[in-house]
């Protein structure tokens, strides 16, 4: 019988299979990361014909944010199933038929857009970021519950009837974001409105898109120069901590957190007035984000860098809290801190109106993060609590004082909640 031939196991052959195991893999690799590209850039191109599809079949809402228009469509809906009217032109659209009109509009505030583009004025020669908006000048506001609503700004450009800097003594100061300026509600029905019923010396210092720093620089630069017995804080828990993040990064902004430090905006408005309208002019010549989308329809760089596939998952990482900004509780006690010292000096005190978010209630089980630091951050340093959250809850239906039910500001029976709430607590302060 004949042996069995033996395996040729030689240093040579040894190699040779290994380096055959090796190109294997490398070749699996190659596969799977030419799959992986494939299927992304597959993705990317369906997302694209579906804004060629979107531009061309509903002209609206191509003049609307792609990340926003999900939101416009349940609104719309939402308005039709009510019997409600809806005004379906984009804020671009508003702007030029008041023009048309001979009215010049302008926005609430472009604070929030130097702040998130890192940019400044220069004034005489001194770089500043302004706080306020445009003094005295018609403003247009959102269309968040089926209609545009407009305002006359005062004498520094918020949101308050002409006159009250005059008065002999100011009540009430509130500095916040949207929540405080009473986004897309009428003139009496906001929560600022009704505070100044009860107490009429009353005045917002708040800005759209506005954090915990920049509320504590518009403190400074307005609120500190009438030294009101009563300030209140509005905080949003729904995105005042990503504000922050933001915030923290702009050139100018973060040396409030120096002591004494000021821009001195209070004596500037008249140049800051000047400089606001070129902007205004310069950001009415801007593509709209929905008209930038239209437009990178015919950019092969757009597609490359995969611009509509970010464009939709940014909402969901949103939603998700991937893009959470961290907590900087460090910068947010320094902010707390030496705004309630300055409130002090003057003998006035600081409250801290914690306003809810909608998806604490839509989304029981994952609320807005960090509301008990925050709030145990608050206490230690000593500022008055007005828990708004506790008089939503105790509402039968929570997500009903929104708009139509939907993510975004207070309708106005939540304007009253609030409204009520911070009144009974001021009545039973010591």
């Amino acid at each position: 019988m004949s042996e069995p031939q033996r395996e040729n196991h030689t240093p040579e052959s040894a190699a040779f299979a290994g380096r055959r195991g090796a190109n294997s893999r490398i070749l699996g690799t190659i596969v799977a990361l030419v799959a992986m590209l494939v299927t992304v850039y597959a993705v990317e191109i369906g997302l694209l014909l579906r804004e060629h599809w979107v531009a061309y079949s509903e002209p609206k809402l191509a003049l609307t944010a792609p990340s926003q228009r999900a939101r416009w469509l349940a609104m719309w809906k939402a308005a039709e199933d009510a019997g409600a009217p809806f005004d379906e032109r984009s804020t671009a659209e508003m702007f030029a038929d008041l023009a048309a009109e001979g009215v010049a509009a302008y926005q609430p505030s472009y604070g929030a857009a130097y702040i998130a583009r890192r940019l400044t004025l220069d004034i005489d020669g001194v770089k500043v970021v302004p706080l306020g908006g445009i003094s005295r000048a018609h403003v247009l506001f959102c269309n968040r519950d089926g209609g545009y609503l407009t305002y006359e700004s005062d004498e520094h450009g918020f949101r308050n009837p002409p006159g009250l800097y005059d008065s002999d003594s100011l009540q009430v100061a509130i500095v916040g974001d949207s929540f405080a300026i009473g986004m897309c509600i009428g003139d009496e029905d906001h929560a600022a409105a009704l505070v100044r019923e009860a107490y009429p010396r009353t005045l917002t210092f708040g800005i759209p898109g506005f954090g915990p720093l920049a509320i504590g620089a518009t403190l400074v630069e307005y609120a500190a120069h009438l030294e009101p017995p009563t300030v209140l804080w509005f905080f949003f828990e729904g995105n005042d901590l990503d504000d922050l993040e933001r915030e923290m990064r702009h050139q100018l902004l973060p040396r409030y957190l120096e002591e004494g430090f000021s821009q001195g905006l209070w004596q500037l408005q008249t140049p800051i007035d000047g400089a606001l309208r070129s902007f205004d002019e310069q950001e009415k010549g801007r593509l709209t984000p929905g008209q930038r989308a239209v437009r990178n329809l015919r950019s092969w760089k757009s597609m490359m860098l995969l611009q509509n596939l970010r464009l939709a998952l940014a909402p969901l990482l949103a939603r998700s809290g991937a893009e959470r900004a961290p907590f900087r509780e460090d910068v947010l006690r320094q902010i707390l801190q030496r705004s309630h010292d300055r409130v002090a000096s003057w003998d006035g005190r600081m409250h801290f109106v914690y306003l809810p978010a909608f998806e604490r209630y839509a989304n029981p089980q994952a609320p807005p993060p960090h509301r008990e630091a925050v709030l145990r951050l608050v206490d230690e340093i000593g500022i008055p609590v007005i828990d708004v959250h506790r008089a939503f809850q105790a509402h039968p239906k929570p997500t009903g004082l929104f708009p139509f039910g939907l993510s975004g500001h207070y309708n106005e029976a939540g304007n009253r909640i609030v409204a009520k709430t911070i009144l009974e607590a001021l009545a039973a302060r010591p």
